[in-house]
C-alpha cells in the first residue's frame, strides 16, 4: 500500500518522551501503519536516538533515523527542514517532542489527506 503521510519528529536528549511516542506509534492498527512514514532526526543529542530505543522493537513502523552530527544552538528548524527534504509522501506532519497524536487523531488526518487527494484539491 502506498504511503499517504509522513511523521517527521524532532528528538533531543528525551529518551522517556521518544519511547512513549514510539509506544503510541506501535498501538495505531495495522492499516493506519501501513499508510504511514515516520521520519525521526535526532539534533545531536548526548543519548542518541539509536541507544534511546535500543530496547524497544521498532520493526513494525516505517522509521527513518538521521541524526544531526553537528551541536548548532537552536536547530529546530534545521531539523525539520531536514526531515521535510526526506519525506516521500504528499503529506507531512512535523511534530515536537510535546505533541501525542492518537490512532483516532491519526485516522482523522488520513481520511482528510486522502479525501484531498480524491478531489485534487
Amino acid at each position: 500500500m502506498e504511503k499517504v503521510v509522513t511523521v517527521i519528529i524532532s528528538y533531543f536528549n528525551q529518551c522517556a518522551v521518544l519511547r512513549r511516542h514510539i509506544e503510541t506509534w506501535q498501538s495505531y492498527s495495522d492499516e493506519i501503519k501501513s499508510k504511514i512514514s515516520f521520519i525521526l532526526v535526532d539534533d545531536c543529542s548526548e543519548v542518541s536516538a539509536t541507544e534511546a530505543l535500543r530496547s524497544v522493537d521498532i520493526s513494525s513502523l516505517d522509521l527513518e533515523l538521521y541524526r544531526v552530527l553537528d551541536d548548532l544552538y537552536c536547530n529546530i528548524a534545521g531539523v525539520r527542514n531536514l526531515g521535510a527534504q526526506q519525506c516521500k509522501t504528499e503529506w507531512m506532519l512535523i511534530l515536537d517532542m510535546d505533541t501525542f497524536v492518537t490512532k483516532e487523531l491519526m485516522y482523522g488526518i488520513l481520511e482528510l489527506a486522502e479525501k484531498l487527494d480524491d478531489t485534487g484539491d
